[in-house]
């Protein structure tokens, strides 16, 4: 613990840290404002003309007056940074509280309201620091006294609801309910969402860690906790209005809703007592209390054992839905409502004490939307007359029918077994509210209303009856026939479910002539019943009856062919016989009902894909066995190979490859494109492809999938190995390489190659895996061009040098002969040049307009390339087809240092173009090229054909 340390009547502050032995101190209880004091700041003497400051020096004086060397204040005594601490102090800060000799509460914003409307009884911390402290005296803005708690008691008693024995201290917290208790806190706020529930820790007794950033969770956490220790039922008797309507939780979500329970006490010796405790897992909240059923969709009213203070005759209920009506599974509803229940109307031998769990608050951060108005009105009534009225008329709250319950009309049936079979559950209500109405009365046959229900398929009326304690879900008639199997033969699955929920096994559930649930749901085609019943960990599929019938005989000879597949794909014996030697497939035969199966069925949907669609494996490999072409499509245009496709059904893939499918066959549904028979199509591997299914594609290539197909494999490509290059998909460019696709492939034009299109995206891994495959770096295509060229082109270094490792020509010469070398002199491209030089490039390889490499630098006035390729000994002699050499070509367009180059490597000084005209002449307008051809031994005499020479114009 830290305090603060009081010297020199208040002037002089430090803080010191304190452990065992802890002084007397006072306690500081407060609003914050903008400008209070942290720690750091106290330590480092910061900020002291603050507001913050200015209020613990006067807090400091006036407990110095008091004779108190040590004040705490929580802004400046708990090391907010370390969350360890702070979780320590608020955990800690009803003791401090508590054990603090005085708290001084300071009202910041009196006088300028009154004492009971200061800002200080709005905030959720100051609860604890009103209740805890032995003594609390009251302070103004100017630290003027307003008086102690004692003296102000009635003010707070009106403001703030808390009784006087708690404020006076002649009562403990624990005399309080937990109701009362978060009454207290209902009208408070925190700035932090988290804190309305930490700071009500002290007034529970609860310890807990801090998660900041829990936000609602924190109050459930809060309200979990106190369930750990304390069985006090006032914890649900909250009314919320304005919360979440589909959260269903027992939990309120924050101390608002308490806001009128603060007279919700615990009656001692109360007649409602529990024998088991609470128990809260990921289910829900486990807890016993008594219920009645009191609507439709399961909806009853929970009794808690607690009390109004002045209505004890009354108790409070609850409203709770049973969400899958097999009572186990309960969701509260109508959370703006208390039921007052009236002791003397209630009899609990016929509402039994039931084990309930009721889910947990939903926990996700997201609002979800209200009730719509729909389910609204579905809620139960709000008039508190017509709920009170609920425990004994309909839930309407009509007047009770005065009914004549011993009536039988036919076959000794009572008028609530009459009801029952109409599924009047108005009436049932009237009957089963009359104390000598028998709610499991049988007739002459042996049955009960239940079982009239059941058969019907009266899902409230069945869930009404079961919520009584004098009913038995398994009575058999005089068939032996109960409830659950009459629900089954007539397909109720709900009915059937909420019965089985109350018998741990389906298989001891049979008649006199041991026909069992299935039998009937299987005789009767009741597809959801019978997978309802299949899914049980306790389904026995060959469980037959006195005749040796199982549920697949059954029906196969009512044609259910749906069901056959059923029962066949989970184990049934299709050879199972009866006592007479018959089989379910002898049973099909023999009736006109027949299963048969046809290629396509009235719905389209073809047997194949059907049989695989509803993962009848064992069926559909009796289909592949009989039907002749497994590649006809349905009425929709699917075939059994795109289903198993498009559904990523691997297993029935492997089934009808092995069957012989043409996985070639056009039978994909373009992406986008909804299923009929006039859709276009394309092969799986295009479609594959074009979906990205790429573990898809390489099981059709594995299973023989033609990787060179005929025509134009996707829009724009034409070949699946092209694909790969311009996805850029690595791994399926190699897969198809080692499949066999055609390398030398030409693109829809009849052009680009796939190495020519990996040059053009400068992919060089695609290239080296091209050619270590065995790709002909020399192979032209229809232009003419070679991979060398094409990397030429993209000023490829690095992919030329590979191309030329691999044996490529470097003498090699593109669509118009022009060679590389000569291209690379062109377009100034030094490194490419080097690199086909140091491969054996012809230097003087010249282009079909006799131009060399030579002459194509000099035109470009490079002289770094010039000198490149005379220091490779390039011929600075050789002329093209108009008999121009390199040095006539400088010579004409004054490039004097490709002149002085040239002439340095050999250039013949006397060279004459080919019109005849020496080089001195072509120069001798300029001087200095004149002067070095002549200091190379040029001669300045030499004339051309009309007699000029260099010397007459000198």
């Amino acid at each position: 613990m830290r305090l603060i340390h009081i010297e020199d009547g208040g002037h002089q502050l430090s803080m010191t840290e304190v452990n065992r032995e802890v002084p007397k101190y006072a306690i500081l209880s407060h609003t914050w404002g903008a400008e209070e004091i942290t720690i750091d700041d106290m330590r480092n003497g910061r900020r002291i003309d603050s507001g913050g400051y200015r209020k613990i020096q006067e807090c400091c004086a006036t407990a110095a007056k008091n004779n108190y060397q040590y004040l705490w204040v929580d802004t400046c005594c708990i090391d907010k940074t370390s969350s360890a601490e702070l979780s320590e102090a608020i955990n800690s800060m009803y003791r401090w509280y508590e054990e603090a000799d005085v708290c001084y509460a300071y009202l910041s914003d009196v006088p300028s309201v009154n004492f009971t409307g200061s800002r200080w009884f709005t905030r959720g911390w100051t609860l604890q620091e009103l209740i805890a402290p032995k003594e609390v005296i009251f302070f103004d803005k100017k630290w003027n006294v307003l008086g102690t708690r004692d003296s102000l008691q009635l003010e707070i008693l009106e403001r703030t609801n808390i009784p006087l024995g708690i404020l006076d201290g002649s009562q403990s917290l624990e005399t309080m309910s937990i109701a009362q208790r978060m009454s207290w806190a209902s009208e408070r706020q925190s700035t932090r969402i988290e804190d309305i529930a930490y700071c009500l820790m002290g007034i529970f007794g609860i310890n807990m860690p801090l998660l900041y950033g829990e936000g609602d969770k924190a109050f459930i956490r809060l309200q979990e906790e106190i369930m750990n220790v304390s069985d006090d039922h006032t914890i649900f008797a909250w009314k919320d209005s304005g919360g979440d309507e589909n959260d269903g939780g027992l939990l309120a979500s924050s101390p608002a809703a308490f806001r009128e329970s603060s007279d919700i006490i615990v009656r001692p010796g109360a007649s409602i007592s529990t024998k088991t405790p609470w128990r809260l897992d990921n289910k829900g909240l486990h807890l016993e209390l008594y219920t009645m059923a009191v609507g439709p969709d399961g909806l009853v009213l929970a009794v808690l054992p607690c009390t109004e203070v002045g209505m004890e005759d009354d108790w409070v209920g609850i409203y709770l839905r049973d969400k899958t009506l097999t009572m186990d599974h309960f969701e509260r509803v109508g959370k703006d409502e208390l039921v007052p229940v009236d002791l003397r109307l209630f009899r609990p031998a016929q509402y039994p004490l039931r084990m309930l769990c009721v889910q947990r608050q939903r926990l996700a951060s997201a609002r979800r939307k209200p009730l719509s108005r729909r389910n609204k009105q579905e809620a139960p009534p709000t008039d508190s007359q017509t709920t009170q009225l609920a425990l004994y008329s309909p839930p309407d709250g009509s007047p009770i029918e005065q009914l004549p319950i011993s009536s039988q009309p036919d076959g000794g049936r009572s008028v609530l077994s009459c009801a029952a079979m109409e599924g009047n559950i108005q009436r049932a209500w009237s009957l089963l509210s009359q104390p000598r109405v028998r709610a499991d009365q049988p007739d002459n046959h042996g049955r009960t209303p239940l079982s009239y229900a059941a058969e019907r398929g009266h899902i409230d009326l069945v869930w009404l009856l079961l919520t009584r304690s004098d009913v038995n879900p398994f009575s058999a008639d005089v068939h032996g026939i109960t409830p659950v199997l009459y629900a089954a033969r007539n397909g109720h699955h709900k009915v059937v479910e909420v019965l089985l929920a109350r018998k741990t096994s389906q298989n001891d559930i049979y008649d006199n002539r041991r026909r069992t649930l299935l039998s009937y749901a299987a005789e009767g085609g009741h597809e959801t019943t019978v997978h309802m019943l299949i899914s049980r960990s306790d389904f026995d599929p060959d469980l037959d009856d006195m005749d040796g019938r199982t549920p697949l005989s059954w029906a196969s000879q009512c044609g259910h062919g749906t069901i056959v597949a059923l029962l066949a794909e989970h184990g049934a014996d299709i050879n199972a016989t009866d006592v007479h030697g018959k089989t379910p497939i002898w049973h099909a035969v023999a009736t006109p009902h027949s299963v048969s199966f046809h290629a396509n069925d009235e719905s389209g949907s073809g047997v194949l894909v059907w049989a695989a669609e509803n993962q009848y494996q064992t069926l559909l490999d009796m289909l592949l066995t009989s039907v002749a072409d497994i590649d006809q499509p349905d009425k929709l245009g699917r075939t059994i190979l795109s289903w198993s496709l498009e559904n990523e059904a691997t297993d029935v893939f492997s089934k009808i490859v092995a069957y012989g499918v043409n996985l070639n066959a056009a039978c994909m549904c373009r992406p986008g494109q909804a299923d009929s028979d006039s859709a276009p199509r394309q092969t799986p591997l295009s479609w594959a492809a074009e979906t990205h299914r790429y573990e898809i594609f390489r099981m059709l290539v594995t299973h023989g999938a033609d990787v060179n197909p005929p025509g134009t494999f996707l829009p724009g490509i034409t070949t699946p190995l092209h694909w790969a290059v311009q996805t850029i998909n690595e791994d399926l460019f190699k897969f198809l390489l080692e499949h066999g696709a055609d390398m030398y492939a030409r693109d829809i034009y009849g052009c680009a190659m796939p190495i020519k299109v990996a040059l053009e995206e400068e992919l060089e891994n695609y290239v080296r895996i091209l050619l270590d495959h065995g790709a002909d770096p020399n192979f032209c295509d229809e232009d003419g061009d070679t991979p060398l060229y094409a990397a030429a082109y993209r000023k490829g270094k690095d992919t030329m040098q590979l191309l030329l490792e691999c044996g490529a020509n470097p003498n090699i010469r593109d669509r118009s002969s022009d060679p590389l070398v000569y291209y690379a002199a062109k377009q100034e491209l030094y490194d490419i040049m080097s690199l086909l030089l140091s491969h054996g490039a012809d230097i003087n390889q010249c282009n079909r307009r006799g131009d060399s490499p030579l002459a194509a630098a000099i035109e470009n006035d490079d002289r770094k390339m010039a000198k490149l390729l005379l220091t490779h000994g390039a011929n600075p002699n050789t002329a093209d087809s108009d008999g121009t050499t390199p040095l006539i070509d400088a010579v004409r367009n004054g490039r004097h240092a490709c002149v002085a180059l040239l002439l340095e490597h050999g250039a013949d000084a006397n060279v004459r173009d080919g019109y005849g005209t020496p080089a001195v002449v072509e120069a001798m307008f300029d001087e200095k090229i004149v002067r070095l051809l002549i200091a190379y031994g040029a001669d300045p005499h030499a004339q051309d054909e009309d007699g000029r020479s260099a010397s007459k114009y000198a």
